[in-house]
């Protein structure tokens, strides 16, 4: 007699689970993707200045990029503890707020030796082996860019914030407009329109600073507006050090923050191998790569979703709601992941024939090395989503280091030697390298899938003891 109203309570938790989660990951993408307009923008605006402009921001750019993904992770550590401190019954508010100023406070003190180093972009590029002018150029653009740090991890906080009180479309409405704002400043500071200077890189540096000022103020006024966040009054925390939380958000934080890293490096490397095999493989490796990146957004925002509501569930002691907020989100990814695989399976020329004119007799090489891997990236694409959401309900447990480990075993240890071997060995060539980084991310999504589908054996919900016999959380 009961069966039935059981079975269809259940029915209306997943179902609502799964919306709910579709109504953070969308907002999510939205800004994930926004932020990759930017960035391509000032690609797209430094390349009408010519080759070896684009090629002096590239170099500026890259060496910022890897300072600032570091502090993403950093800053994506209070994710998890503001959303686990929603779900509890009493002091959240003042919890919540404490992890925003500590979030900030964090990423001011991480960006104080990155100025620093960046202050020295020009010295650290000719160490490197650069030429002595494009170093020396890179170096303007990084005068200009290095004052976006900042703002940029800053508004990191104060989005993941946004999530966790389950208000991320403000972070998305503003991400959007610094984009028109970037491409309207780049427009008129690069080339000297409407009257100003010409600045060249130095405006593209201070198009992208500016507009990063735009996104996190953007923001903080909606949260000091907003009745239904104004309350949390997040500019109004301790400004002094909370030790006990900074070493929490760090344990947390830097497990990402070399994730992140080591991710970024192997495909460095991968990129570098593929240019040891000719103009053609690099130019085709580019395209495809261009087009996953892309879509990787989709389930980095399904991941980012998946954080705060599993954190939610288990900081209210809801254990199956932990379970249904991390299976959801795997079903939810799944269904776009799967669907990106199908385009990029059927529609591969389609795809080439938006970066490449394959009626030109000098581009059949790449278009047709493009095609294949793209076909390569359809399964890749799966995968790939499949660890990032893995690593994101992971995350909402606050359990980040293992995650950490199964990213170097899954690209370094995996991944990158299976590759080399294929295309250098095997003469499988560029094809060779995309089997290994299918392969690596075969074993990181099962490794991700594999430790979520233990985490009641594991005991990784705080509070919660592990199961007599399970081993203990490492």
């Amino acid at each position: 007699m009961n069966y039935a109203p059981s079975r269809n309570a259940r029915w209306r938790a997943w179902t609502s689970e799964i919306r709910e989660t579709l109504a953070l990951a969308y907002p999510l993408a939205i800004v994930n993707l926004a932020q990759v307009a930017i960035g391509a923008t000032d690609v797209i605006m430094v390349g009408w200045l010519g080759p070896n402009s684009l090629a002096a921001a590239t170099l500026g750019a890259n060496l910022f990029y890897l300072l600032y993904l570091f502090g993403v992770g950093l800053g994506l550590a209070t994710a998890p503890m503001m959303a686990q401190a929603m779900g509890q019954r009493q002091g959240n508010v003042r919890n919540v707020r404490a992890t925003v100023m500590q979030g900030f406070l964090l990423c001011g003190a991480y960006c104080i030796p990155c100025w620093v180093l960046l202050r020295y972009a020009e010295e650290l590029l000719i160490l490197l082996g650069q030429d002595h002018q494009l170093a020396a150029d890179a170096q303007e653009y990084m005068d200009a860019l290095q004052w976006g740090l900042l703002p940029s991890l800053c508004f990191v906080v104060s989005r993941s914030f946004l999530a966790a009180v389950h208000r991320p479309r403000p972070a998305a409405a503003v991400t959007v407009l610094a984009v028109l704002l970037n491409a309207a400043l780049d427009w008129v500071l690069i080339f000297g329109n409407l009257g100003f200077p010409e600045l060249g890189l130095v405006g593209a540096g201070l198009s992208s600073t500016v507009s990063n000022v735009v996104m996190l103020v953007g923001v903080l006024a909606y949260c000091a507006q907003s009745r239904s966040v104004r309350r949390y009054r997040i500019l109004s925390g301790r400004v002094r050090p909370d030790w006990t939380r900074l070493r929490e958000m760090c344990r947390i934080g830097i497990p990402i923050a070399l994730s992140l890293g080591v991710e970024m490096t192997f495909f460095l490397v991968v990129t570098f191998l593929m240019g040891l095999m000719g103009a053609a493989a690099l130019a085709a490796h580019a395209i495809v790569l261009q087009v996953v990146q892309i879509a990787y957004n989709i389930p980095v925002a399904v991941g980012q979703a998946a954080t705060v509501r599993v954190a939610l569930a288990a900081g209210r002691g809801d254990l199956d709601g932990v379970q249904r907020a991390g299976w959801s989100a795997y079903l939810v990814g799944a269904f776009f992941m799967l669907a990106t695989a199908v385009t990029l399976l059927c529609a591969p020329v389609r795809i080439v024939e938006i970066f490449l004119d394959v009626s030109v007799p000098e581009n059949g090489e790449a278009a047709a090395l493009a095609a294949a891997f793209l076909g390569l990236a359809g399964l890749f694409h799966v995968f790939d989503g499949g660890q990032v959401i893995g690593s994101g309900v992971l995350r909402g447990l606050m359990d980040t280091r293992m995650p950490m480990l199964f990213t170097s075993v899954g690209y370094w240890a995996v991944g990158l030697p299976f590759g080399i071997v294929l295309a250098f060995h095997c003469g499988l060539g560029g094809l060779g390298l995309w089997v290994g980084l299918l392969a690596g991310l075969v074993v990181l999504a099962g490794l991700m899938t594999v430790r979520w589908s233990q985490w009641r054996k594991l005991g990784l919900v705080p509070g919660l003891p592990a199961p007599a016999g399970a081993p203990s959380v490492p």
